[in-house]
C-alpha cells in the first residue's frame, strides 16, 4: 500500500506509441478518498493525442526542442521518449522535474529490455493485457526510494572522494549525489555551495546539458564542477578559483574513472 502523500502527488502512468498514440499501458493512481478505491482513470489516447499536438508545436519551435514538462496550475505533464515510445506521468505540480525524469528514464529503460521483442513482433491490435505485469516495476519506480547506491559501493565511493579532496590543491570539497538532487555522501562542502549545485542541477535538466562531459560554473567564490559518473549518479566539485581549472579537470580524470568503475560495476 502507498503511502497518502505519494498516491495524492503521483496521479496516472502511460506508454503509448508516438506516432500511432496506440497505448501499451496506462496506471491510474488517484483514489476516492472515502472508498479508497481508483477515480475514473484519464484515457489514455486522450493524452496521446495531447502529447502529439505538442510534439508538433515543439517541432516547430526551436526554443521548445527540448521540451519535457508541461506544468498545467495544479499538475504537471512529464514525459520522455525511447524507440519510438513515449513514457508518461502525470503528477502534482509540486513534484520535483528532476525526480519525475529520472523515475520515467528508469521505467523506459527497463520496459524496453522487458519488452522489445514482444513490441517488434507485434502486428495488427496491440494487447495491453501483455504488458499488465509491468505494473510491479511501475510501483517500485514511481513509489520507491530515489536510486542510491549500494553500501559497499558507496564506501569505495568515499575513499576515492577522499583522495580527490586531500591530492588536488585546488580542491576544497566533493560531494556524490543523486540525479534528483539527493545528497549521498559530502566531504568539506560548504553548505551554501551545495544548495547551489543543487540549484544548478535545476538549470542542467531544463537545459539537457549532460550530453557533455561536464558543466563548470565559475564565480568569485568558486569554480563548481558537474560530473555525471552513472544514469543517475552526479560527483559535484568546489574548487578554489584561484587556481587553475585546468589543472584540476585534468588532475580528476584518474578520479573519475575510478568512481566509474565502482558504481557502474
Amino acid at each position: 500500500m502507498f503511502n497518502d502523500s505519494q498516491l495524492k502527488m503521483i496521479k496516472s502512468f502511460f506508454i503509448f506509441e508516438k506516432e500511432s498514440g496506440n497505448p501499451y499501458y496506462y496506471e491510474n493512481f488517484e483514489q476516492d478518498v472515502e472508498t479508497e478505491q481508483p477515480l475514473e482513470e484519464m484515457e489514455p489516447t486522450a493524452v496521446a493525442a495531447f502529447l502529439s499536438a505538442l510534439f508538433s508545436f515543439a517541432q516547430a519551435q526551436p526554443a521548445l526542442s527540448d521540451l519535457r514538462t508541461v506544468d498545467m496550475t495544479t499538475v504537471k505533464l512529464s514525459f520522455v521518449e525511447k524507440n519510438g515510445l513515449v513514457f508518461s506521468v502525470l503528477a502534482s505540480s509540486l513534484y520535483s522535474p528532476l525526480d519525475l525524469e529520472f523515475k520515467l528514464r528508469t521505467l523506459a529503460s527497463l520496459f524496453i529490455s522487458e519488452y522489445g521483442e514482444t513490441i517488434k513482433n507485434i502486428d495488427g491490435m496491440i494487447d495491453i493485457e501483455q504488458f499488465k505485469p509491468f505494473s510491479y516495476h511501475v510501483r517500485q519506480v514511481l513509489f520507491g526510494e530515489t536510486r542510491s547506491i549500494p553500501e559497499q559501493a558507496l564506501k569505495a565511493s568515499q575513499l576515492v572522494l577522499n583522495r580527490i579532496v586531500k591530492n588536488i590543491k585546488a580542491v576544497r570539497g566533493a560531494a556524490l549525489l543523486s540525479f534528483t538532487g539527493d545528497v549521498l555522501y559530502s566531504l568539506r562542502m560548504n553548505s551554501d555551495i551545495l544548495v547551489s549545485a543543487i540549484q544548478i542541477l535545476e538549470v542542467v535538466h531544463a537545459k539537457n546539458l549532460f550530453q557533455t562531459k561536464y558543466v563548470l560554473v565559475g564565480s568569485e567564490t568558486s569554480n563548481l564542477i558537474i560530473n555525471r559518473i552513472s544514469e543517475g549518479i552526479l560527483l559535484i566539485i568546489d574548487s578554489d578559483p584561484r587556481g587553475k581549472i585546468e589543472l584540476v579537470l585534468s588532475d580528476l580524470v584518474q578520479y573519475l574513472k575510478a568512481l566509474k568503475d565502482i558504481i557502474t560495476d
